[in-house]
């Protein structure tokens, strides 16, 4: 322990029977830097039916013989949805990536990962006034209309419609998949026929 540390920010005291032989799972630590600091002890005279009550306990004046200590530095992240594009961006430990995209590893000492939504993807799309999902290959600048036409539709009696929680919009035949962030809504946009009116 440093001099400078803030001791106002120290965690509590924990003291093991044994040196774990299994990854000791640390639980309730908040978001932020940390810093963790393990001593190996034994007690001394007096000492020795009792375990350390303070840190203090454990510094050179203390009633405990310090055989060694150790120190780790780390920080605590919330996981977080990984936002996809089609072009890599990396990813970091904390993220949740969402199925169908292209990862890639690097194999040397960074390993560090990056994905992308491949081109094409395969979009299981719902539509209305048919049984189960179609499927339908999406490429970034696929314009709406088009996907329709993979279908066997045309915008002359169809329209994609994003819908979630009792809201709709309409989605533009010219746009993109990618202005529509398709990969990202995929599950919340269907194929709908246009109403027709009967006299």
């Amino acid at each position: 322990r440093s001099a400078a540390e803030d001791t106002t920010k120290r965690g509590p005291l924990n003291c093991l029977p044994q040196i774990p032989l299994e990854a000791y799972a640390l639980r309730g630590i908040p978001e932020g830097r940390h810093r963790i600091h393990a001593v190996l002890w034994e007690p001394l005279g007096a000492a020795s039916s009792t375990d350390p009550a303070s840190v203090e306990e454990l510094l050179e004046t203390g009633g405990f013989m310090v055989l060694a200590r150790a120190t780790v530095s780390f920080s605590v992240r919330r996981f977080e949805d990984f936002v996809a594009a089609y072009d890599w961006k990396p990813v970091e430990r904390w993220h949740r990536l969402p199925p169908g995209l292209e990862v890639a590893l690097d194999m040397g000492e960074s390993q560090s990962r990056k994905a992308r939504i491949p081109q094409p993807w395969q979009w299981d799309v719902q539509v209305d006034d048919k049984e189960g999902r179609q499927r339908v290959p999406v490429e970034a600048d696929t314009p709406l209309s088009e996907l329709l036409t993979r279908l066997g539709l045309t915008t002359s009696t169809h329209e994609l419609v994003w819908s979630q929680g009792g809201h709709e919009r309409v989605l533009q035949p010219t746009w993109t998949a990618r202005q529509t962030d398709l990969f990202r809504y995929a599950h919340q946009i269907r194929a709908r026929r246009f109403a027709t009116i009967v006299d």
